[in-house]
C-alpha cells in the first residue's frame, strides 16, 4: 500500500482537505465531504444544508442529506465525478435555519484525478483543530483514519476564477473584457501554463500574464475579450493546463446585439390624387430603433424634384435620440402646386442609427372645368309651328376632377321658343368623357328669337351658349311681285303696284317664264312702295339678270330714289362685266364707304339678292346691307347713322328697274323677311340646297 499524507486549513469559515490518493472502489473519482462544527463554536437548530458547488470536470452527482430534516452535526454527503473523470469542484456549503436564514458558511476546492477519492471535513464556524489538519492515509480500499499534520508538502493544483462569465448584451463590432485569475493551489510549483479559448470565435484571449511557472499561492491574469461580429447568443470556453498543476475551464457566454438601427414605418407614403393648391389629410410616419444601441441625434429633411409639394406638418424627431426600441413620428402633408405626378424624399441622418429615407408620392390634379361647344348656333330659318332638326352642343372637362351632375336650362328672352330635346349630361362629366345636350327650335310667331343654353355644375362652372333663329311663314309669299309675263302689273300679296315702263322695253323667254327687255333708255318705275315696306323691320328683294354685252357705263338694274331730302338711294347696277352694291348719289348717301364691287360673268342669268337687316322706323340706322349673286355672298355695306332708313312712312319713293340695251329682268320679288342662306336658296330662288352651297334652278 502507497501512502501520501496532506494537511489543508482555512481561515474561518474553514474547510480541510483530507485527500487520499487511490481510486474508489466502485471506479468513481469521489470527493466525500464530512460537515463539523468548528472548535468553539455552537451551531444549533440546523435544519438544512446548502450545497452550492461548480465543476470544471462534467457534469458531478451531488448527494446531500434529504431536506427538510433537522441535521445534526457531523454530517457527510459526496459528490461523484464521472467514472474516469477528474476535475476541480468548487464547494460553498451553507447552514440554514427553518425560515432558510444562513447560520454559518464555509468555501473550499478540490481537484481531483480520474479515479481518486478524497475525504473532506469542513468547518462551520469557529476553527479547525489546533493540529491545523488530519492525515489521510489512502490505502487501496479508499479509507481515511486521523494523524498527525502532514509533513509532505501537496502538489501544485490550479484554480480558476471565475469559472463562469457571461459577458450579457454587447452590441456587435463593440467589446467587453473579463479578467480571469489563475492561481496555483498547490505545494509546489506547476509547470508552465498553457492557455486556449474554444467556441464561438466572438471571444478571443486579449492579455495573459499567465506565460511562466506559478509557486505555490502565486496567480497570473488572463483577459478574455468578447467581440460579436453577428447579434445572437454565444458560448466558449477558458481552458488552462500547466503539468504539473492540471487543467481548468471557465465557461464564457454573452449575447450580440444590432448596432443601431433607424427604420421608417412605413417605407413609404402614397397620397394618391389631389387637388392643386389643396392641402391633403396628414399621414404619418414612424421611426423605430430596431437596433441593439441608442441613435445618434436625429435630423429630418425633403428632397426630391418636388420637395416643395410636401411638408413636414408636425414630428417629434428632430434632436432626439432613441434607445433601442425607441420610436418617434413624422407627420407629412401633401399640397401639389401643379397637375401631374409628384415624388420626394424624406431623409433621416443619425450617427449612429441613419441614414435612412423613406419616399413620398403622390398626384396633382386640376379642378372640373366645364366648356361648351359651339357657344352659339343660329337656326335656319323655321316654319312657325314646326320643329328644326336638333342642334347638338357638347360639354367637356378639361380639368382631371370629374364634375359634379351639370343642370341643364334655357333662359333668355325667347327661351319658351326653344327645347332640350335630350340630355346627356345626366352624371358628372370626366376628363376624356364628353357628353351631348340637344336643342330644337320651335318658332310660334314670325321674326329673330333668341335665347341661352345654361349648364351649370358646382364643381366645374357655368356655361352658356347662345341661341337664335327666325320664325317665318309657312311657304313664304313675296309682298311685291314682278314676273314680267307680258305684264308690268304687281301679282304679289299687295296689289296696286303696277310698273310704268319708259324708254324701248320689250318682252323675252326669261328664267322664269316670260322676261323684260330694256333697250336703249327703257327702264320701268314704281312709285308709293315705301309706306307698305316701312312698316315690316327687315326685307329681301331678288331678281334674275341676264347680260348679252359688256357695259360702256354703268347700268342700275334696282334703285331705291329718294325724292325728298335727304336724297340719294341704294342701286344694284353694272359696269363692263363688273357688278356693284352703291349709294345712289355722293350726297346725302344713305350707305356709308365705297362701292363694293364683284364680277359676273356674260351671257349667262344671273340671281341677284339685296338684304336688308333691322329696319323701319329709325332701327335701320347702322344696319347692314349684303349683296348675294348666285345665293353666295358679294358685298356688304352699312347704313349712314346719321340719316333715316332708306324707308320711312309718308315719303314719297320711286324704285327704278332697268337698264341701257343688253340687259334683261325676270321674277322680281320683294318679301317682308330676310332669310337663312338655305332657305334663300329653296324657298327665294328655287334651287337645291346642298348642305353647302346652292344649286340654281
Amino acid at each position: 500500500m502507497k501512502k501520501r499524507n496532506l494537511g489543508f486549513a482555512l481561515l474561518l469559515p474553514v474547510l480541510a482537505l483530507l485527500p487520499a490518493c487511490g481510486g474508489g472502489g466502485d471506479g468513481l473519482t469521489r470527493a466525500v465531504v464530512t460537515v463539523r462544527a468548528g472548535v468553539g463554536a455552537t451551531i444549533t437548530g440546523v435544519r438544512q444544508l446548502r450545497v452550492d458547488v461548480s465543476s470544471s470536470g462534467g457534469a458531478v452527482t451531488l448527494n446531500v442529506p434529504e431536506t427538510p430534516r433537522d441535521i445534526t452535526l457531523p454530517t457527510t454527503f459526496s459528490v461523484n465525478f464521472p467514472k474516469d473523470r477528474g476535475g476541480t469542484a468548487t464547494f460553498m456549503v451553507s447552514a440554514l435555519d427553518a425560515s432558510d436564514a444562513v447560520l454559518a458558511t464555509s468555501t473550499g476546492m478540490v481537484t481531483l484525478v480520474p479515479g481518486e477519492s478524497v475525504n473532506l471535513e469542513i468547518f462551520l464556524g469557529g476553527s479547525p483543530p489546533m493540529d491545523g489538519g488530519v492525515d489521510a492515509a489512502i490505502d487501496d480500499g479508499g479509507t481515511v483514519t486521523d494523524g498527525a499534520p502532514a509533513d509532505a508538502p501537496a502538489e501544485a493544483a490550479l484554480s480558476l476564477a471565475p469559472t463562469s462569465q457571461n459577458y450579457g448584451n454587447v452590441v456587435t463590432g463593440n467589446t467587453a473584457t473579463q479578467i480571469f485569475t489563475v492561481m496555483n493551489v498547490g505545494g509546489t510549483s506547476s509547470g508552465m501554463p498553457s492557455v486556449a479559448v474554444a467556441g464561438d470565435t466572438s471571444f478571443t484571449i486579449d492579455t495573459n500574464t499567465c506565460t511562466a511557472a506559478l509557486a505555490p499561492g502565486v496567480s497570473c491574469m488572463i483577459g478574455v475579450k468578447f467581440q460579436p461580429a453577428t447579434a445572437g447568443a454565444k458560448t466558449g470556453s477558458l481552458t488552462v493546463n500547466a503539468t504539473p498543476g492540471g487543467s481548468v475551464v471557465a465557461m464564457l457566454m454573452g449575447t450580440g446585439l444590432p448596432p443601431s438601427a433607424l427604420t421608417f414605418t412605413p417605407s413609404s407614403l402614397s397620397f394618391g390624387n389631389q387637388l392643386i393648391s389643396t392641402p391633403s389629410g396628414a399621414m404619418t410616419l414612424t421611426v423605430r430603433n430596431t437596433g441593439g444601441a441608442a441613435s445618434g441625434a436625429i435630423t429630418l429633411s425633403l428632397s426630391g424634384t418636388s420637395a416643395s409639394d410636401f411638408a413636414i406638418s408636425a414630428q417629434t424627431c428632430n434632436g432626439m435620440t432613441l434607445a433601442p426600441s425607441a420610436t418617434c413620428t413624422a407627420t407629412i402633408v401633401f399640397q401639389p402646386g401643379t397637375r401631374g405626378a409628384k415624388t420626394a424624399t424624406l431623409n433621416l441622418t443619425a450617427t449612429p442609427g441613419g441614414p435612412t429615407a423613406a419616399s413620398l408620392m403622390g398626384t396633382g390634379q386640376s379642378p372640373a372645368l366645364l366648356s361648351i361647344s359651339p357657344t352659339s348656333h343660329t337656326f335656319l330659318d323655321q316654319n312657325t309651328g314646326t320643329t328644326s332638326a336638333a342642334r347638338s352642343f357638347t360639354v367637356s372637362n378639361s380639368g382631371d376632377v370629374t364634375s359634379s351632375t351639370p343642370t341643364v336650362s334655357l333662359g333668355g328672352t325667347n327661351a319658351n321658343q326653344f327645347a332640350i330635346s335630350s340630355n346627356g349630361c345626366s352624371a358628372g362629366v370626366a376628363l376624356g368623357a364628353p357628353c351631348t345636350i340637344n336643342v330644337t327650335f320651335t318658332p310660334t310667331t314670325t321674326g329673330a328669337k333668341s335665347a341661352t343654353l345654361n349648364v351649370v355644375a358646382a364643381t366645374g362652372g357655368s356655361r352658356s351658349a347662345t341661341l337664335a333663329g327666325s320664325g317665318v311663314v309657312p311657304g313664304a309669299t313675296p309682298i311685291l311681285r314682278w314676273t314680267w309675263d307680258n305684264t308690268a302689273a304687281n301679282s304679289g300679296s299687295s296689289a296696286g303696284y303696277t310698273a310704268t315702263l319708259n324708254g324701248t322695253t320689250s318682252y323675252i323667254t326669261g328664267k322664269v317664264g316670260q322676261a323684260i327687255q330694256f333697250g336703249g333708255g327703257g327702264y320701268a318705275t314704281v312709285t308709293g312702295t315705301r309706306t307698305i315696306m316701312s312698316s315690316y323691320p327687315a326685307y329681301t328683294i331678288a331678281f334674275w339678270v341676264y347680260l348679252s354685252g359688256s357695259l360702256a357705263s354703268q347700268a342700275t338694274f334696282y334703285n331705291i330714289n329718294r325724292s325728298t331730302a335727304p336724297y340719294g338711294g341704294v342701286s344694284v347696277g353694272h359696269t363692263g362685266t363688273s357688278a356693284s352694291l352703291c349709294a345712289a348719289s355722293t350726297t346725302n348717301s344713305l350707305l356709308t364707304g365705297s362701292c363694293p364691287t364683284f364680277s359676273a360673268s356674260l351671257n349667262t342669268w344671273h340671281h341677284y339678292l339685296v338684304r336688308y337687316a333691322g329696319l323701319g322706323s329709325g332701327v335701320g340706322q347702322g344696319a347692314p346691307v349684303e349683296m348675294y349673286l348666285d345665293n353666295v355672298l358679294m358685298a356688304t355695306a352699312t347704313q349712314d347713322a346719321a340719316n333715316n332708313p332708306v324707308f320711312t312712312a309718308g315719303v314719297t319713293d320711286t324704285i327704278s328697274l332697268g337698264a341701257p340695251s343688253f340687259v334683261a329682268m325676270d321674277d322680281l320679288k320683294i318679301y317682308n323677311q330676310v332669310f337663312t342662306v338655305a332657305n334663300q336658296c329653296t324657298q327665294v330662288i328655287g334651287g337645291t340646297w346642298t348642305g353647302t352651297s346652292c344649286t340654281l334652278p
